[in-house]
């Protein structure tokens, strides 16, 4: 099993690169 530290780690840097993909999106329409 993961450690939690390491999945919250994980989790956040996802959440990041969804707000990245979505800015973009944005940016590109």
């Amino acid at each position: 099993m993961q450690d939690i530290a390491t999945i919250n780690r994980k989790n956040k840097y996802l959440k990041k690169q969804l707000q990245q993909n979505h800015k973009n999106e944005i940016f590109v329409k």
